[in-house]
């Protein structure tokens, strides 16, 4: 499983590392923030495989994400992506079908192939969510229509309710997974115990509420290392940790 959070570069570089590193070169999407507004940028997300499929967890301060022609060419995805809704709320536009706007809890499906633009709603604290991506290799019927799903809503009462709990035990278990990850690294002492403690703050509590539809931003991940500008600096002069991995799509 890899963690990373923005807390490992230098206030004044996390927004263009994330802009680069996370969004282009992990995700293959396009970030944008208003220049005055980068030093209180805050991003973190974990990335988990699950067989061939990829778990991705984002949390993250207000910036906009387009996933344009371009985006796509440079980094395809060719999977279906299944997006729960944790934070108050989202916006999610440029599609062929209409735009809409995403509540907490709600869930969304879409092909990572097709361009979109998302923004986090006003007034709200940002992005949070949870995407699945599933490889369309993987999936034992092949229809033509799987890549022509452009992100929509996903309110199914019989299936959302199930869906959710899914996405809970899979949260949750992410989670122990981090915790354990630290608590094992060579740098865990007290100061060590302290962060884990933090971040395990920071971890939604688990619910198994129905939804209806998801968040932000287009295609998921799966798999971990390569693309993107791999530099930052780090605290104390420090480089940050290289993140380099196969493009996710999201926020």
């Amino acid at each position: 499983m890899l963690h990373w959070c923005t807390d490992e570069v230098d206030p004044k570089d996390r927004f263009d590392y994330w802009r680069e590193v996370r969004a282009k070169g992990l995700f293959g999407v396009t970030a944008e923030l208003a220049r005055e507004r980068r030093a209180d940028f805050f991003g973190e997300f974990s990335l988990r495989q699950l067989g061939g499929a990829g778990l991705v967890e984002l949390k993250a301060s207000p910036y906009t994400v387009e996933r344009s022609a371009s985006d796509i060419a440079d980094a395809p995805g060719e999977a279906i992506c299944v997006y729960q809704q944790l934070g108050s709320g989202g916006w999610f536009g440029g599609m062929r079908t209409s735009d809409f706007a995403i509540a907490n809890g709600s869930f969304a499906t879409s092909h990572t192939d097709l361009p979109y633009r998302t923004a986090a709603l006003v007034g709200t604290g940002g992005f949070h969510l949870r995407i699945l991506k599933i490889p369309v290799s993987s999936i034992p019927v092949q229809d033509k229509r799987l890549r022509e799903l452009a992100p929509r809503t996903f309110n199914d009462p019989a299936l959302a309710p199930l869906l959710a709990a899914c996405f809970a035990d899979l949260g949750e278990s992410a989670a122990d997974d981090a915790a354990s990850a630290v608590k094992t690294s060579p740098g865990f002492g007290p100061s060590g115990a302290d962060r884990a403690r933090h971040r395990a703050a920071r971890q939604p509590a688990r619910t198994g509420g129905a939804a209806d539809r998801p968040p932000l931003a287009g295609p998921a991940a799966d798999r971990a290392p390569p693309s993107g500008p791999q530099s930052g600096a780090g605290h104390g002069g420090r480089p940050a940790r290289r993140v380099r991995a196969s493009p996710a799509h999201a926020v």
